[in-house]
């Protein structure tokens, strides 16, 4: 028989770091965390197709107004406004924050620890994008970032109290946010935060580890969705209901590692949750790019939800270069990779989807998926499964629809590589026909079709697809790099 080797069929190359020293909570305020480097796996992008990114610009103007200084070897009486004359807690900080004048930065020592048991709302309107107002750090680069710890409380809490009124102007940058009771917030943003940048942090323990919400009733000119946010080459790690929750427009996750969030509860929870359930806002001109997501929804030994989903209304999203994975054996059939799909009660719908260039490894049921999707491209993503769990790489719709049904669907250019007896490549069903062409699919030779079709799609055109079906299927480990440690680099 003959016997298939993926590296072979596949080229795809990793590359990227990650390297991590832990403590226990006992012992958080003396740990020196050395390095959480989110330099993240990409997928080259394959040949054959090529396409504009979501285009994101989220800029922001710091560093135009005052510094003022904090440490825990420092004293709150103190002016803080110089590195010899520092505050101490990061409860003043806080207050400074708010108060302070555009395009001020209040700066952690590199070092310290800093305890809040305080439920702060944070807002100042003083901040603009083109003044933005910082919380960052300051000291020797060889000493690790500030430690922020929240005793049951939410770190950061961006919201002004009442009804909505347009804030923002914030950049978050080298700071490792713990909590000492596996609840709160890491950062939240609430009732229309806007011109966001959080970049170089280390969010762990929270139930979530970033939260952008909704908002109460709009005042004029404000709205329901935040605006201008972008997580960038981040650490997300192990908390308990989702790494990521919640919606935005011009918006960027990029370059992040999520890893072991969302285990509270199986399928529910996830490693990257993006919502937005306004149907008269939809979240528009999102990137999800360069990311790793490991580990998600861990129950009982197994991954037990979809890795990154997608609920609510949402338009213009790029889904790119993530690489998706989970170790063979730890996965059961709801730990999906990717999937746009209607999640809630009310109505839903995607339009201008792209998920292109991801690698996904040893996903559940689906490794890529979307339902009351319009206008979709599904191109050169490379899938492979040694677990035996995966049932459909690509399916179109992956659950039930709402009223706008799946349509005007291109699945291009994609690799399926899958051992599992009921593996099927590509999947299409629905009232709309679809175009499936050029993938490369092999399977064993006892399991299902290579291409499963069915309603609008049972006689689709798929003769430009590869079918291999073998008796053996051979998939390689891809082997993790060498890594080098490094120590906490500044941004």
């Amino acid at each position: 028989m003959q016997q298939l080797n993926i590296k072979q069929l596949l080229a795809v190359t990793l590359c990227g770091s990650f390297l991590m020293f832990g403590c226990s909570m006992a012992e958080l305020e003396k740990v020196s965390i050395n390095k959480i480097n989110a330099d993240l796996n990409k997928v080259p992008s394959a040949a054959g197709f090529v396409a504009t990114s979501a285009s994101v610009d989220n800029q922001l103007y710091t560093g135009s107004g005052n510094n003022y200084y904090v440490c825990d070897t420092g004293d709150d009486n103190n002016s803080g406004t110089s590195t010899s004359d520092p505050f101490k807690t990061f409860d003043k900080a806080m207050q400074v924050f708010t108060s302070m004048s555009a395009g001020g930065s209040v700066l952690f020592c590199r070092g310290g620890v800093f305890q809040t048991s305080t439920n702060r709302r944070l807002s100042n309107f003083r901040c603009s994008k083109n003044a933005a107002c910082s919380l960052s750090d300051y000291g020797s680069a060889s000493a690790s970032r500030p430690i922020i710890v929240a005793n049951g409380v939410d770190a950061l809490n961006f919201e002004e109290g009442g009804n909505a009124d347009q804030d923002g102007g914030y950049y978050i940058s080298n700071l490792i946010l713990k909590t000492s009771s596996a609840s709160g917030v890491g950062i939240r943003f609430y009732n229309d935060v806007d011109d966001v940048v959080m970049e170089n942090l280390h969010i762990e323990g929270f139930k979530l580890a970033v939260y952008s919400a909704g908002a109460n009733s709009p005042n004029s000119g404000s709205n329901r969705i935040n605006e201008n946010v972008t997580l960038n080459n981040s650490v997300i790690f192990s908390n308990g209901t989702s790494g990521w929750l919640g919606g935005c427009s011009n918006c960027k996750i990029t370059n992040n590692r999520f890893e072991n969030n969302g285990f509270n509860r199986a399928i529910f929870d996830h490693n990257l949750y993006f919502s937005n359930p306004w149907k008269t806002s939809p979240a528009t001109n999102v990137l999800i790019s360069g990311n790793t997501l490991y580990k998600s929804t861990k129950v009982n030994g197994k991954c037990e939800g979809v890795s990154l989903v997608v609920h609510g209304q949402v338009n213009d999203l790029t889904i790119e270069n993530n690489y998706v994975h989970e170790d063979v054996g730890a996965v059961a059939d709801k730990c999906w990779g990717i999937s746009v799909d209607p999640g809630y009660s009310r109505e839903e719908a995607f339009r201008n989807l792209i998920i292109r260039n991801n690698k996904l490894e040893n996903m559940g049921g689906v490794g890529i998926g979307c339902a009351s999707c319009e206008g979709v491209m599904i191109a050169n993503n490379v899938i492979t499964d040694d677990s035996g769990v995966l049932r459909s790489g690509i399916k179109v719709p992956v659950r039930g629809e709402d009223t706008l049904k799946s349509d005007n669907v291109e699945i291009d250019n994609n690799t399926i590589q899958a051992v599992g007896l009921t593996s099927v490549g590509v999947e299409v069903g629905g009232v709309n026909p679809f175009v499936v062409t050029d993938n490369d699919i092999a399977l064993l030779s006892n399991s299902t079709n290579c291409i499963e079709k069915s309603g609008a799609n049972a006689n689709i055109d798929t003769s430009s697809n590869t079918c291999v079906q073998s008796g053996s299927l051979v998939i390689d480990p891809v082997i993790d790099p060498v890594i080098d440690p490094v120590i906490d680099p500044v941004i």
